[in-house]
């Protein structure tokens, strides 16, 4: 959703083990100018990720102009990439993983981004990640805690994550190359009431100018499709795939929504080829067709799975009557002739190619079905 700029605007934040130390940082900086933010500490990537998409998409699916209260999230992680995954499951989320002031601006203003995660491995420092954020000069600064620890489980708080200084576990060394792990980080000392306090992703608007359009106002074409893009982009996501009913089968299943072709030797069939050689097929025949003597050079698995139907294997003078569920094999070469009492619908299933040779027209095995009623 676009950002409308009479509104108030409230931040929910969390991270994982890796990232906990800029989240808290950060946290701590937007609270200090004034931003409303709710922290919900530390947890897995996957966790926590789905724990702040799950809130943003539920802001977005209500939200409107007429509410007083815009929330976005802000994420963190080793790399800021596995949070931005699992924020992403959600419908009405855009989040983006962010390693750089334009790369914010780009995400606000391109993709209608609502959730930002930045890399708390030690790629991205507090002063990159203030500018990312766009909440003031980094040269302007004020001590605060320090942001470069991990958390790991608390082992008498029933799981719940405390953050530790990185020097104090064993780490890769690239997490505390060139980094005193105890010292403290700086945070700009920001007027809250500056109107550039809120660049980059906390106040870049929809669709305003960007690095990726040279800074200057996007064509006309491209603002429309911007436009467009809000409706399709809420649209992924929503829509669910009907659930398989408790009756239904897998082989069942093969037959929807495939194109079948007719049997033109045999009035009122028609099949679809699921597989070649061996071949598998769903084959189809309305009630009261008829399938004249006829025999195949391979073996064949049948089974129903709608209406019903009469086998008679003339080679070796046996009659079947099978229904849903009923399974039949033919041996090869055995000449078998076939009567439809309803709509019916099985897989059939044979190795090689597809044949068939008929051993009567279809004048005759109605004759011959006469004789058997």
């Amino acid at each position: 959703m676009a950002q409308n700029h009479h509104r108030r605007l409230k931040i929910v934040a969390g991270a994982d083990p890796f990232g906990c130390g800029l989240k808290d940082a950060l946290v701590s900086h937007l609270q200090s100018i004034g931003i409303e933010v709710e922290d919900l500490g530390s947890d897995d990537y996957y966790s926590v990720g789905e724990k702040i998409g799950r809130i943003v998409s539920s802001a977005s699916a209500v939200n409107n102009n007429s509410e007083e209260t815009e929330i976005r999230g802000l994420l963190a992680c080793g790399t800021g990439v596995g949070v931005a995954i699992f924020a992403n499951k959600f419908p009405g989320v855009y989040a983006a993983t962010c390693l750089t002031p334009d790369d914010a601006v780009n995400a606000r203003s391109i993709n209608n981004c609502n959730v930002i995660a930045v890399a708390g491995g030690g790629s991205t420092t507090l002063e990159s990640a203030i500018e990312i954020l766009g909440v003031g000069n980094p040269s302007e600064t004020k001590a605060i805690g320090n942001p470069l620890v991990i958390c790991r489980p608390e082992k008498s708080g029933g799981g719940r994550l405390r953050p530790l200084p990185l020097g104090t576990m064993n780490i890769t060394s690239q997490w505390r190359r060139g980094r005193d792990p105890h010292r403290k980080m700086v945070l700009p000392e920001i007027d809250a009431d500056d109107d550039g306090v809120l660049g980059k992703f906390l106040n870049t608007p929809f669709k305003s100018p960007c690095p990726a359009s040279k800074s200057e106002p996007w064509p006309e074409e491209i603002q429309t499709f911007f436009d467009n893009s809000l409706t399709e982009m809420a649209k992924i996501g929503t829509t669910t795939t009907p659930a398989i009913s408790s009756t239904s089968c897998s082989i069942c299943d093969l037959s929807a929504g495939r194109d079948f072709s007719p049997v033109a030797i045999m009035p009122g069939g028609s099949m679809k080829i699921v597989r070649e050689s061996p071949t598998s097929a769903i084959v189809r025949f309305t009630a009261g067709s008829i399938e004249p003597a006829h025999h195949h050079t391979h073996g064949h698995d049948i089974l129903v799975m709608k209406g019903r139907k009469t086998v008679w294997n003339l080679t070796k003078g046996e009659r079947f009557e099978l229904g849903v569920g009923d399974f039949l094999f033919t041996a090869s070469g055995d000449v078998h002739r076939v009567r439809y009492l309803e709509d019916t619908e099985f897989f059939i299933r044979w190795d090689g190619t597809w044949d068939i040779q008929l051993d009567e027209d279809l004048a005759t095995a109605a004759a011959n079905l006469e004789k058997e009623t």
